[in-house]
């Protein structure tokens, strides 16, 4: 190889070549690599690297002296390869794996994967500044729009060092249960303050994901706010965002949960100055309870999966490690790709708020909208949910929330309210959870049972509904009946 000729050639990179050389000695390192086809400059290592991946990705290895033959036999695209002008001819197998040979790197394959990212992260933000200028001198362009594309799409370029990518062999697995085994034990699983959830699998993990679903006024927020509440009370750190209502007014309706207050009373101000001074007392012990624990965050123009990411990480910073991240609700979040406005981007956030919840390795707890059918609960499915479909892929635990209002065998007009899992991968729980006694006033759910049907039964007179009662033990150790 004449190297003027090579370096006169603006394609030869020698830095893609030692890579590709370090690279395709291994099927489990072409598997674990950060680096992908888009990060290298060298047109021959892009060829012989999208053959190794494709290799592996079909057959699970890579065997250079039988899967560059495909290379050698592909006139189409040697064709295609010569007009770069490249300093060396493919001719046969041979001869390609000796040239490649050529270049052997004394450096580890992490450093030369982060040298190839750190260059082609340089190039992309090039790029972008060059775009940003031009875009800035366009008077017609929002600079808030801007600052939010640009953002996204250096979000996109800090994601490049994918150092969170994980291919584990036994060998790691083993060490890494080993290490698990000897550590001291741990709660690892947390209640959620919800008993049809804790009854699943004694409480939930992190990371996980959990969407209650339900129509208008059925009754979703209360749930939400009640887990915040039993979080809080475990001494977990809670991240609350809020975009339906202010921050202000979400947390008077915490406070009112936590203590089991009239929240329609209070945000009306309509009580007795000894209930003002009891609320004024109960707001202070609240504010000592939950030091350092309850974070409200609420964002104008919408808010995304990222701006959450974000608040964590500045937490993170002040030495506050957030625990749970609670979303009310899902249906008037926006993803974090700008691209996707309105309804167009509803499909994306149930895989963004996952992601979320694996980067923070936090329980995420957040809402959808049900479609206002005429059904029964027992025969509601994710095609009742609106805009995500994708739900029961993406999640740890989907719920179906129903409420209804209907006269007793007395005559009385109660509330009742019912709560069912939805088949996913996690679960398979077809039991309908009752509660007859929810308090929406002061955001508590009462006791509950488990029913074999919703269809009223005229012949029970407690309920108007057949049923068959199971005795839970709340985490305060009172019964749920």
């Amino acid at each position: 190889m004449n190297k003027e000729i090579a370096h006169e050639n603006k394609y030869f990179n020698e830095l893609d070549l030692k890579f590709v050389n370090k690279v395709i000695k291994t099927s489990l390192d072409i598997m674990k690599t950060k680096i992908s086809v888009n990060h290298l400059i060298d047109p021959l290592a892009k060829l012989i690297f999208s053959l190794a991946i494709k290799s592996v990705n079909e057959r699970g290895m890579f065997c250079p002296e039988i899967d560059l033959q495909i290379l050698v036999d592909d006139k189409d695209r040697l064709d295609r390869f010569r007009a770069f002008n490249y300093p060396y001819e493919v001719t046969t197998v041979s001869s390609l794996i000796q040239y490649l040979f050529k270049f052997t790197a004394e450096t580890s394959l992490q450093s030369i994967e982060s040298t190839i990212v750190e260059r082609f992260t340089r190039q992309s933000m090039d790029k972008l500044v060059q775009k940003m200028y031009m875009e800035l001198s366009d008077s017609t362009k929002s600079t808030k729009e801007m600052l939010r594309r640009f953002s996204f799409s250096l979000d996109s370029l800090s994601m490049q060092d994918t150092t969170d990518k994980k291919i584990m062999s036994s060998d790691d697995l083993i060490k890494s249960e080993t290490d698990y085994m000897n550590s001291p034990l741990e709660d690892v699983f947390p209640t959620t303050g919800i008993p049809p959830i804790d009854a699943v699998n004694d409480g939930l993990n992190a990371p996980s994901l959990t969407i209650i679903s339900g129509e208008e006024k059925s009754g979703k927020s209360s749930l939400l706010y009640n887990i915040a509440v039993s979080s809080l009370k475990q001494g977990r750190a809670v991240l609350f965002g809020t975009i339906e209502i202010p921050t202000d007014e979400a947390m008077r309706k915490l406070v009112c949960c936590y203590f089991g207050l009239n929240y329609n009373k209070i945000n009306k101000k309509q009580y007795t100055e000894e209930e003002k001074k009891e609320y004024l007392e109960l707001l202070q012990r609240f504010k000592e309870e939950t030091k350092d624990k309850i974070f409200m965050f609420e964002k104008d123009d919408g808010m995304c999966a990222k701006d959450l990411e974000i608040q964590v990480s500045i937490l993170e910073k002040a030495g506050i490690i957030i625990q749970d991240i609670i979303v009310d609700y899902t249906l008037i979040m926006r993803s974090n790709n700008p691209k996707f406005i309105g309804n167009e981007g509803l499909a994306y956030i149930p895989s963004e708020l996952r992601s979320l919840s694996k980067k923070t390795n936090t329980r995420i707890f957040s809402a959808a909208q049900l479609h206002k059918r005429d059904k029964l609960i027992e025969d509601i499915t994710t095609e009742d949910i609106y805009f995500m479909k994708n739900l029961a892929h993406e999640i740890t635990y989907l719920l179906f929330l129903k409420t209804r209002k209907r006269q007793d065998g007395f005559g009385n007009e109660i509330t009742e309210s019912f709560l069912k899992f939805s088949p996913s991968r996690q679960l398979w729980d077809s039991r309908i959870y009752a509660f007859y006694d929810i308090d929406f006033d002061r955001l508590q759910l009462g006791n509950f049972e488990i029913v074999e049907s919703t269809e009223i039964n005229k012949e029970n007179k407690r309920s108007g509904y057949e049923y068959s009662v199971h005795q839970v033990e709340s985490e305060n150790g009172d019964v749920w009946y």
